[in-house]
């Protein structure tokens, strides 16, 4: 959890300055964006074990499981506990629309950094599964006017930045 949430906050932060979004707003919007994937552990561990075995195991993704195992998602789960916490509208939507940034209202080009950094943590982490879907990265790539030479960037400084990364995680736990 940490490791991913760490580095889709530095590829966050890399990517900021090319949309103009804040480095310190998109880095903290990256390590909360899946705050309900915690909650899931922490509240519901073996159930919780059951939708990552779902999600690696078949054709079904992750918040297809979680949907099916809890009826609701992360995303639903992370937005409710973001504004239980009164966390600023910016993080909310960020943790709630990671997966569907269209949807973000005004937000809508936060959400799709956050979106893409995220992609672009679970690529370098060795995820692919989780990155296959080359529409959406297309879709998240248009709606951020960006191309493929700066998600390789992204890619190339989170592979330079791992043992920070792992210095970060090694810190927290």
């Amino acid at each position: 959890f940490w490791k991913h949430s760490i580095a889709t906050a530095t590829a966050a932060r890399f990517l900021s300055s090319r949309v103009h979004c804040s480095a310190d707003e998109a880095f903290m919007a990256g390590l909360l964006h899946d705050i309900g994937k915690l909650i899931f552990a922490v509240q519901a561990e073996s159930a919780y074990r059951q939708v990552l075995e779902l999600g690696r195991g078949s054709a079904m993704s992750s918040l297809e499981a979680e949907r099916t195992l809890f009826e609701f998602t992360h995303s639903e789960v992370g937005e409710m506990v973001a504004e239980r916490w009164d966390l600023p509208a910016k993080y909310i939507a960020a943790i709630a629309y990671h997966h569907d940034p269209a949807a973000a209202g005004d937000e809508r080009v936060f959400c799709a950094l956050i979106g893409l950094a995220n992609k672009a943590a679970h690529a370098a982490l060795g995820s692919p599964a989780v990155v296959g879907n080359d529409a959406e990265l297309s879709a998240l790539l248009d709606e951020l006017d960006l191309g493929q030479t700066q998600w390789n960037d992204c890619l190339l400084h989170l592979q330079e930045a791992q043992s920070t990364i792992a210095a970060f995680v090694g810190a927290i736990q």
